[in-house]
């Protein structure tokens, strides 16, 4: 009995020693995890002299190592300490997971960054994750989510940018669980996302993530400043080679007050964002062509000298020296650009800055070629070739390009052909997309062209061919569906010129060459245009769509009040500055708002994806329909021909500044009502003749000058194309093929704007209220005059009818778009007011002045009124192309609603609108195309009332008049 309350008590006082060590452990671990390293390691020294039990010992060296880990003074020093406990750690069951996991993170760290062994750290990252989603380590949420973010940033530093990407995609989804979807970590992570799409060349989607990141930084901007500068830069950096100066402008100005806030003392850090500040002014000025960039550029040379560290900023001098080359180049100032780029290498040199020399020896070869010294051009490459390497793939295949054209010149067709290759060679391994590459691609396609028209063999025309496909594939990752961007447009005319050149070589490639050249042409009106055409509903948005919707409005509202300003006896500059500013904020917020739609909802972001084919469109036309589509190139005028049958034809027309200036020409003659027969019939000659028009229905699509051109008013055989054919038009095909299949509401339901103008500068249109009182009593139209014919009734009512006919005044800006406008008395509609609005209504018929005129935007085509109501969905409008008379246009519109209440086509209704003016006007000087061609049909020509409708309705009449007839009879 004694012997086993001995062993009793032993074995509670060692219990009681047990518990006393484990509650010592539990302490010292809560401080290290509290990262009280100091206390946690002095406390567990003591511990460890306690300790008798192997295994507890064995565990507390472990996390003693562990906190130690975190005094070392350096990687190097750290990771020798992690690898000389890896094994213990791993391989046994000492430690909990929670050491384990602080383990793994920081040893993937200390081998990333003690010896830059980036591979190795991604693959102990990837075993650490891998532990973690498969629960053999119990690790959190947050930690996971840590991990999965660092793969995709070591895969970023890998030069892996794909597998970055979709890392950092999943990292994404795991900050929204949990929660964090407006933290500072979010917009480190999308600032990243940015940088690595950058590498791919994708601009659209590298500013997407950018821009998502400044939203949020934004929020704290004091906090945030540091990030908030890098940022800025990298979106200027991007916006300008696209020549997107405004916006440009915009995060510039926001650079300069985040700047305001930057610490002094953190003198590298001020320094640097200082002469970023001055390079990108440097640039947009150099963009613009403006010669306050010499200004600017000795003002960035002044402060560069001033800066305590040179070589670490070379780059800032590097760039700027190379910007301002461009721009002297671009202006013919070869001897000064020359003195400049000596002076430059020396001192890049001085710094070996290779990267500088590289873009400074391009520049170089310019000069050389522009002075035919080939040969010193060659060396200038040769040099450059010398330092380059792997990492700078872009500037070999530039250089490989180069070399290539300059043997070329010197006649050496067989050594380009190689250079040219090795060119294309890199560029398809890097799969950039930025206008560099687009150029690149361009140039090697055009030499394989020019190639095929000298040997006429197969292989060189496949060869250019696919170059051309490249260029398609680098243009449409360039351009995502915004407005149009001008500095692309000499590009896509390359682009286009081979293409139809091939089309013209090989009948084989027709269709594809039509795919390529219409996918490619700009799908922002017809973007939108669907957009407001679908429902809320249909498309299962969320809120952000009714904040884009909202912003959209406050955009048009800003837009408009500048306008109102501006026609003030003395508008308020400042005011006008102010509204510019507000508009450009709104613009930045809405973008990101498209954003989150178009990540967010795949129906949305499908809106924008063009389907567009050519035999798909093809096979909808009806057997009496002809498509004629005219593709102006930097030179020439291609027609395509389509109807029911396909392709008809594809053939070069004639060359494009003689044709426009042909139609200016014919149209003054016109306007001025003087003879015009023969120009006429040299038009119908240069644009019609020998096309296969085996139909009586022609679609016209027509962009820039050519869209001025009423083509019914040309002359066949001495009569008026009108006479042979019912006419209307569309700005692209893509367009068109989408307008013609809505469904029209199969009614008549018409409403009818006709202001008095009374109190007004403007003068009665006697005519149009003739014209809006006929249509209200033969139609039965609702009928908006005097004071109910206000902007605020024609939006209202949108949804109470399907035809809005407008008979009022409309004053067209040539120069600024968003200042044309239609008057509704004291009231004016904007230019920018439609393009904040939703109106799928079937027919908008403008019986106004210049309602298809306009400013005449390089890829947009013209930006008229017209167009404006196209934007906001319409189907079909009709607009006038000048001042059409006020009588004789009133006549022509309601012989048109008469047509178009029977039943027919609206092409149909005004074609014989136009017929019946000609044929009961009794002048004959009043046969002038200026009195009766204006007018013309754009979109969708479908009837609005159907014919079997009528006849049903006609018939159900005649019978009920023989009933009553018969009836009377029998009364007798």
């Amino acid at each position: 009995m004694k012997i086993r309350l001995v062993f009793l008590c032993i074995i509670t006082s060692v219990s009681f020693v047990f518990a006393q060590v484990s509650k010592k452990e539990k302490v010292i671990d809560s401080l290290h995890f509290a990262n009280q390293h100091q206390e946690s390691i002095r406390l567990r020294k003591a511990l460890i002299l306690e300790l008798n039990d192997k295994k507890a010992l064995e565990r507390n060296q472990l996390k003693l190592k562990l906190s130690e880990y975190h005094g070392t003074n350096s990687w190097q020093e750290g990771l020798a300490l992690l690898e000389s406990i890896k094994e213990n750690v791993i391989t046994k069951t000492l430690l909990s997971d929670q050491y384990k996991v602080e383990f793994y993170g920081n040893y993937y760290h200390a081998i990333a960054y003690a010896n830059q062994d980036w591979e190795k750290s991604l693959k102990f990252a990837k075993e650490f994750l891998y532990k973690a989603q498969s629960n053999e380590l119990q690790v959190s949420l947050a930690k996971q989510t840590e991990v999965v973010y660092d793969i995709a940033y070591i895969y970023g530093e890998i030069n892996q940018p794909f597998d970055a990407i979709n890392y950092y995609k999943k990292a994404e989804i795991l900050y929204k669980k949990e929660g964090l979807n407006q933290s500072s970590d979010m917009a480190l992570l999308y600032n990243n996302l940015g940088y690595e799409y950058s590498k791919l060349s994708n601009f659209k989607k590298c500013n997407d993530y950018y821009i998502l990141a400044t939203n949020i930084w934004e929020k704290n901007s004091l906090e945030n400043s540091n990030y908030l500068a890098t940022a800025y830069n990298n979106l200027i950096y991007n916006f300008i080679p696209y020549g997107e100066i405004k916006k440009a402008q915009f995060y510039l100005r926001k650079l300069k007050n985040i700047a305001k806030n930057i610490d002094k003392s953190d003198q590298d850090n001020y320094e640097r964002i200082q002469l970023s500040i001055l390079l990108n002014a440097l640039k947009i000025d150099a963009f613009n062509n403006n010669v306050n960039c010499l200004k600017t550029y000795k003002n960035l040379t002044t402060y560069f000298k001033s800066v305590t560290n040179k070589e670490k900023f070379i780059n800032y001098y590097s760039t700027a020296n190379n910007v301002l080359l461009s721009f002297l180049i671009e202006n013919k100032r070869n001897v000064e650009a020359e003195k400049i780029a000596y002076e430059t290498e020396a001192y890049l040199k001085q710094y070996a800055y290779n990267e500088g020399l590289l873009v400074l020896y391009s520049h170089i070869v310019v000069l050389k070629k522009n002075k035919n010294e080939f040969e010193s051009a060659l060396f200038y490459i040769d040099e450059a070739l010398k330092i380059s390497n792997k990492t700078i793939k872009g500037n070999q295949a530039g250089l490989y390009l180069n070399k290539g054209i300059i043997l070329k010149e010197l006649g050496n067709s067989n050594q380009a052909e190689l250079f040219y290759n090795k060119s294309q060679k890199i560029l398809d391994e890097e799969k950039s997309a930025d206008i560099e590459t687009l150029l690149y691609y361009t140039e090697i396609a055009n030499f394989y062209l020019q190639n095929y028209e000298k040997s006429k063999t197969t292989k060189d025309l496949n060869k250019a061919y696919s170059s051309f496909e490249n260029c398609v594939n680098k243009f449409n990752s360039i351009y995502k569906n915004g407005l149009f961007n001008s500095n692309l447009i000499d590009y896509l005319d390359y682009i286009h010129e081979g293409l139809f050149k091939i089309a013209l070589y090989d009948v084989s490639k027709q269709e594809s060459v039509l795919n390529y050249i219409e996918n490619t042409t700009s799908k922002y009106l017809w973007s939108n245009f669907i957009r407001n055409n679908s429902t809320k509903s249909l498309l299962n948005l969320d809120e952000n769509y009714t904040l884009l919707q909202n912003l959209n409005a406050e955009i048009a509202h800003y837009k408009s009040s500048i306008q109102i300003e501006n026609e003030k006896t003395t508008p308020d500059s400042s005011k006008i500055d102010e509204f510019k500013n507000i508009i450009l904020e709104l613009t930045s917020q809405a973008e990101q708002l498209q954003i989150k739609l178009s990540n967010s909802n795949s129906n949305y972001s499908n809106l924008f994806e063009s389907k567009y084919t050519t035999s798909e469109f093809t096979a909808t036309l009806h057997s009496d329909e002809t498509v004629i589509n005219y593709f102006p190139t930097k030179e020439n005028i291609y027609v395509v021909v389509l109807n029911k049958n396909g392709i008809q034809k594809i053939s070069k027309i004639a060359n494009k500044e003689k044709v426009y200036e042909k139609i200016l020409n014919y149209r003054e003659a016109i306007l001025n009502k003087k003879e015009f027969s023969y120009l006429s019939s040299q038009l119908y000659a240069s644009l019609l003749n020998n096309q296969p028009l085996d139909s009586n229905k022609l679609t016209i699509i027509s962009k820039g000058v050519l869209s001025l051109l009423p083509f019914e008013s040309l002359l066949k055989n001495n009569k008026f194309l009108i006479e042979y054919y019912a006419i209307n038009y569309a700005s692209s095909l893509t367009l068109y093929s989408l307008q013609r299949t809505l469904k029209t509401k199969n009614e008549f339901n018409l409403a009818v704007f006709n202001p008095n103008y009374i109190n007004t500068n403007f003068s009665i249109l006697p005519f149009a209220e003739k014209e809006s009182l006929f249509l209200k009593d033969k139609f039965n139209a609702a009928y908006f005059s005097d004071d109910l014919a206000t902007k605020n009734n024609f939006f209202s009512n949108k949804e109470a009818y399907n035809i809005y006919h407008l008979a009022m005044h409309a004053k067209v800006d040539n120069l600024h778009e968003d200042a044309s406008k239609l008057i509704f008395g004291n009231d004016n509609l904007y230019f920018s007011d439609l393009y904040a609005q939703k109106l799928p209504l079937d027919l908008v018929v403008l019986s106004a002045c210049d309602t298809g005129f306009g400013k005449n935007t390089e890829g947009e085509g013209i930006m008229s009124l017209s167009r404006a109501f196209t934007y906001s969905g319409v189907a079909s409008t009709i607009h006038s192309l000048w001042q059409t008379p006020d009588k004789q246009g009133s006549e022509i519109i309601q012989y048109f609603y008469k047509y178009l209440a029977e039943g027919l086509t609206k092409n149909e209704a005004l074609q014989n609108a136009k017929i019946d003016f000609l044929k009961s006007t009794k002048a004959d000087e009043l046969k002038h195309p200026y009195y009766w061609s204006g007018f013309v049909l754009s979109g969708n020509p479908n009837a609005l009332v159907s014919k079997s409708y009528t006849i049903l309705y006609l018939a159900s009449g005649i019978l009920f008049l023989l009933i009553v007839l018969f009836y009377l009879k029998l009364r007798k």
